[in-house]
């Protein structure tokens, strides 16, 4: 079994009533699966940014980036995908609630040091999540280069608790103040 593969969408919108309704139903009408949804208000508070995590395997990105930008209140919609450097980014952070970093398979290490630039660097401080190739083993790893949410399959969640005190002692600078003491499973 292949991981899914995902793409994630940040879609600034007008501040209004209604606009996070309307832009949910308009996947749910076409029953197209949201992976993960995040909004947080932008510097204008005329605005605000929804960051849409999708399975891009059941969904053509295209006709979601066509669609969102048929209702009225969408202004701007930016695709970021796993290749792209973080500073890409940079601009937007501030507005940002949750950043997810992919993961495609056990060899691709881009995700480690896009976390690390993105809390050292940029000084991120929302949700960093690590999905789709994400193991127990990665745990402690993760956590120390600033991810706090951990995306994995939940045969997986059992042992993964016990991931996070593999290690006794710590002997490289680490980034993991902002992992949770008591995680939870949604």
């Amino acid at each position: 079994m292949t991981a899914p593969t995902y793409q994630t969408l940040s879609v600034l919108v007008e501040n209004r009533s209604g606009v996070l309704a309307r832009v949910s139903s308009l996947f749910a009408r076409r029953g197209f699966n949201i992976v993960s949804l995040a909004v947080a208000p932008s510097d204008d508070p005329a605005f605000s940014r929804i960051t849409i995590v999708i399975d891009v395997e059941e969904t053509s990105v295209e006709q979601i980036t066509k669609q969102l930008f048929k209702l009225v209140n969408v202004i701007k919609i930016t695709e970021f995908e796993p290749s792209q450097a973080v500073e890409q980014l940079a601009p937007d952070l501030a507005r940002l609630a949750l950043v997810a970093v992919r993961f495609p398979s056990p060899s691709d290490g881009r995700g480690y040091t896009q976390g690390r630039l993105l809390r050292e660097r940029w000084r991120f401080a929302g949700e960093l999540r690590a999905m789709d190739y994400v193991r127990e083993d990665q745990l402690f790893f993760l956590a120390r280069c600033g991810f706090n949410a951990f995306q994995m399959a939940d045969q997986e969640l059992e042992g993964a608790l016990g991931a996070f005190h593999t290690f006794s002692a710590e002997y490289q600078a680490s980034n993991d103040a902002g992992l949770a003491a008591h995680p939870r499973h949604r």
